[in-house]
């Protein structure tokens, strides 16, 4: 038991520090796109606005989705 242990949180310490060095480059890019972003929404005269209703549209898919997953869920259930 004390091996499994031990190996279960080697795992999650290597799921961890893989987990970190990719958001690292991903933050990164968000930035620069961000940053891209407001340089051509000045040029255009565009806000961020379509830009936060893109992010929110598809966060209402994501958790649609996860709903319907969890309801089939619950129907295989009983």
């Amino acid at each position: 038991m004390d091996i499994v242990c031990q190996v279960s949180i080697l795992v999650v310490a290597a799921a961890i520090l893989i987990l970190v060095i990719f958001a690292i480059p991903i933050l990164i890019d968000l930035r620069r796109i961000v940053r891209d972003w407001k340089k051509i929404s000045e040029i255009f005269e565009l806000s961020i606005t379509p830009l936060t209703w893109g992010a929110s549209f598809l966060a209402s898919i994501v958790q649609k989705i996860l709903d319907s997953g969890e309801e089939s869920r619950k129907d295989q259930q009983q």
